[in-house]
């Protein structure tokens, strides 16, 4: 019996998921090449995600292009997540990842097979 489905979010899936985070992990390269990466605060508007910089991620201002990870987990079998990776422009409030690509993923799609 197969009970592996697709995991995948849809496009709506997503969109609802990304507002409700608020914490991502963002991973860059800096101008000297040197892979960085650090927790900031995650927020998706209307106008797009913002990362909130601060005194321990300010080196992210200095990098052109990021991946931004963003999770939850109630437990094993529900974790949900999303990978967005774009460009990183500066704008008053934060960074704004401009996205180019994006996915997003919810293990509480997996059909399980029946306990007995």
């Amino acid at each position: 019996m197969n009970t592996v489905n697709s995991v995948k979010m849809d496009a709506n899936e997503l969109t609802d998921f990304l507002a409700g985070q608020s914490i991502s992990i963002v991973c860059a390269r800096n101008p000297d090449g040197k892979l960085v990466a650090h927790v900031t605060a995650f927020s998706s508007r209307a106008d797009g995600i913002v990362l909130g910089i601060d005194e321990a991620s300010k080196e992210l201002e200095d990098c052109t292009k990021a991946c931004a990870i963003v999770d939850e987990y109630p437990d094993v079998k529900h974790i949900q997540g999303a990978i967005l990776r774009g460009e990183i422009k500066k704008v008053a409030r934060g960074l704004h990842l401009e996205v180019r690509h994006q996915a997003g993923f919810d293990f509480g799609k997996l059909r399980r097979p029946t306990e007995e």
